[in-house]
């Protein structure tokens, strides 16, 4: 492989989840919705086409609900958020052995940008779909391919890592290798990803193909 592409949250960053569960409930309080159960809040941050999700499920405009709830989420969410223990290992290796990095989200702006500010050095190009609004967002490929052109990597020579579904179908519609971190926090139902692992450092067996 020549490129490895991750997806930021429950990939790399751990947020917790009482505090994603916070910010969705008070989001939705601002517009007047009922309490939301445990598992739409579950779905909202694990599943894909969230933008559908919020229309059909809470009734809201998903511009609307994404403006307020990202202006929530930035306020605390580095303090109740960081890195996973088998991060930096695995990107000092991927670098060791010259394979490019690629991040692709769709995070809040504010800590996206945090985080990145201290992945320089590792990650040679990233694209974030909640900083360009013109882009479609996971599962649609084309923020993917877009990192890919970025690094000067073709598809067949990429792998893109995540921990939902929206990633594995991104990864699968833009013909890299798909693969799916089970963090623990969540279990795949609607997609069967090319490869599991449970830890990071896994990715470097499989990206040595």
């Amino acid at each position: 492989m020549e490129a490895v592409l991750f997806d930021m949250d429950g990939t790399l960053v751990h947020t917790e989840p009482e505090y994603v569960s916070k910010i969705v409930r008070e989001t939705l309080l601002s517009f007047n919705a009922e309490n939301p159960r445990d598992d739409d809040i579950r779905y909202f941050w694990f599943g894909a086409n969230r933008e559908d999700f919020v229309q059909k499920v809470w009734g809201i405009n998903p511009s609307a609900f994404f403006d307020e709830y990202m202006k929530l989420y930035a306020a605390e969410a580095k303090a109740f958020s960081r890195f996973y223990d088998d991060v930096a290992v695995t990107l000092e290796a991927l670098k060791a052995r010259n394979v490019k990095i690629g991040i692709v989200t769709a995070g809040v702006p504010k800590i996206t940008n945090h985080y990145l500010d201290r992945l320089k050095g590792y990650v040679s190009a990233s694209v974030s779909t909640s900083q360009e609004p013109e882009m479609k967002p996971k599962p649609h490929p084309e923020a993917v391919l877009k990192c890919l052109k970025l690094l000067h990597v073709n598809p067949g020579m990429a792998m893109f890592v995540g921990n939902g579904e929206e990633d594995i179908l991104a990864g699968k519609r833009a013909g890299v290798t798909d693969v799916f971190i089970d963090r623990g926090e969540h279990n795949l139902l609607t997609v069967m990803p090319s490869h599991t692992i449970k830890t990071l450092p896994e990715v470097l067996k499989l990206a040595e193909h």
